[in-house]
């Protein structure tokens, strides 16, 4: 099993494989179940690691007694992580969407969003790395009569306003009088497989959660360059109940430095790009299956194979460098700047992840429960899903001009894909296999 290596968090798109096809990513921690067999219904593992960061996106470290919980329609389930960070769902039976939940005190609450396709005789695991950003050690205390302000610091700079005579109701709808404390913090960016996908330029947390208030409240994001800003920006809020973000009628406009706009709920907000991520292209890559060939030929007994051991890739990349990005659109000021914000996005889009300067392999166990039966061979080889994924930014600069930079990423599938490939012996091999009960090679 591998350990502390990233495991990119992306649904895969492969759900073309046969029956005696075995669909799956690394796992941890497996228990042995019996060998399935090709006709048998899908089965279905979420699996993966939980790390924790400060403020500034650094120092991260596995996070032990994180609650993990999942909702599937009416259905839930929850466990918690390792000493490790380690947490597994397994023999799930059900395909379609399932909504996952990341608790843990002094740690942001984290969402994440997975669909499992409708497949038969495969086993579909997949594996996430997720990071929790912790909050911060104090909170404001506003008095909403008087109104007052709340800062935002770490990766993100940003300062909520209150406007004297303000009221509030909490989330059950209950008035809230006197001073109220406020926790706001930059968060990663949460992955739902919504359509429309969006990057934030800032993704906030502020709690309490549910909190209410009128008239909005003022949100204001600094922006860290000069003489550019993103352009096509809007406002969306995160709604745990359905996982899905939603979004706002309220504009987002920019003026005085910073990107403008207002707020009359507490949840997860995001400032996102119209158009900002999408799936250029994929394809399909052979990666080596360790000792694939299971040779049971001219033997009487059914083998049993628990795991298939892999070379799986892992670690996305940038396939043009940012810098090269923003000279081709003809950006020559606040390169520096422009190519830490855009870093940020995309990192904060791939679960607080940094980029690797190239792909690498690690072996991994891959749990496929099958059985070769006698007097046959079984051949396994694998597959993953590599994905060119590209961000667009509309960038405006303060005198007027526009300029469309498009930065590609090549990113690697959380899923690896097991084929079986079944030959069966001559019967003549096999001791009494022609009914003459004449003897056989091993």
């Amino acid at each position: 099993m591998e350990k502390n290596q990233p495991r990119i968090a992306k649904l895969f798109k492969t759900a073309l494989l046969g029956l005696a096809t075995v669909v799956l990513a690394t796992a941890c921690n497996k228990t042995t179940e019996p060998p399935i067999r090709p006709d048998e219904t899908a089965k279905y593992n979420i699996s993966g690691q939980v790390l924790g960061n400060n403020l500034e996106n650094s120092d991260l470290t596995a996070l032990a007694g994180v609650t993990v919980s999942y909702k599937f329609g009416s259905v839930s389930d929850e466990t918690t992580t390792d000493a490790n960070g380690y947490f597994s769902f397994e023999g799930l039976v059900s395909a379609g969407r399932y909504d996952l939940t990341f608790s843990l005190g002094g740690y942001n609450t984290t969402y994440y969003s997975l669909e499992f396709p409708t497949l038969r005789g495969t086993i579909i695991d997949y594996q996430l790395k997720i990071t929790m950003v912790k909050l911060p050690a104090g909170m404001t205390t506003v008095d909403p009569a008087a109104g007052g302000t709340v800062p935002v610091t770490g990766a993100v700079t940003a300062q909520l306003t209150v406007n004297p005579s303000t009221t509030v109701k909490d989330a059950s709808g209950k008035d809230v009088a006197g001073e109220i404390n406020i926790t706001a913090t930059p968060v990663n960016d949460i992955v739902t497989g919504q359509a429309e996908s969006t990057t934030g330029l800032a993704v906030l947390q502020f709690l309490p959660e549910g909190y209410r208030f009128s008239p909005a409240l003022n949100l204001a994001v600094q922006n860290p360059m000069t003489n550019h800003y993103f352009g096509n920006t809007f406002l969306q809020y995160y709604d745990a109940g359905t996982g899905m973000w939603n979004t706002m009628s309220q504009p987002v406009t920019f003026a005085n430095g910073a990107y403008n706009t207002t707020i009359d709920h507490f949840s997860i907000y995001k400032i996102g790009f119209s158009n900002g991520r999408s799936e250029v292209s994929s394809e399909s890559r052979s990666i080596d299956v360790i000792d694939g060939v299971i040779d049971n030929t001219g033997k009487l007994e059914p083998v049993p194979v628990i795991f298939a051991k892999v070379q799986r890739l892992t670690g996305y990349v940038y396939t043009t460098p940012i810098a090269d990005a923003l000279q081709a659109a003809g950006i020559t000021s606040d390169v520096d700047e422009l190519t830490a914000e855009i870093q940020k996005v995309i990192k904060a889009s791939n679960q607080g992840v940094d980029a690797v300067d190239q792909m690498t392999t690690v072996e991994s166990e891959v749990p496929v429960n099958i059985s070769v039966p006698a007097n046959t061979k079984l051949t396994m080889t694998a597959q993953q899903v590599v994905t060119t994924v590209a961000y667009t930014f509309n960038i405006m600069s303060t005198s007027g001009s526009s300029y469309s930079v498009v930065v590609n990423t090549l990113v690697p599938a959380n899923s690896v894909s097991v084929t079986t490939d079944f030959t069966p012996g001559d019967t003549h091999t096999v001791p009494g296999g022609d009914g003459t009960g004449g003897g056989g090679s091993n």
